[in-house]
């Protein structure tokens, strides 16, 4: 990838017995693959505190995005208005 390229993201949030409840999708300029799926997690965070949800359960297919931010020694996060 070159810097600036554009990349594509999505993400969807769904409920405790896996139905959707929403999402999204788009484009950002990234450097690289790994910046769009820490996007899509940023995003799909900032979804599910806006929709009230208290307890959040992030799942990534991007090896890369889970081993940075399972090794980023966050205990926990949290989201404030």
């Amino acid at each position: 990838m070159h810097n600036g390229d554009i990349v594509g993201f999505g993400c969807v949030i769904r409920d405790n017995n896996g139905d959707w409840q929403r999402g999204c999708a788009g484009t950002i300029q990234a450097s690289s693959v790994l910046e769009g799926e820490l996007f899509a997690i940023y995003k799909g965070l900032l979804l599910a505190w806006e929709a009230g949800f208290k307890e959040v359960y992030c799942e990534t297919d991007c090896h890369e995005a889970y081993v940075l931010l399972k090794d980023s020694n966050i205990p926990s996060c949290s989201h404030e208005s």
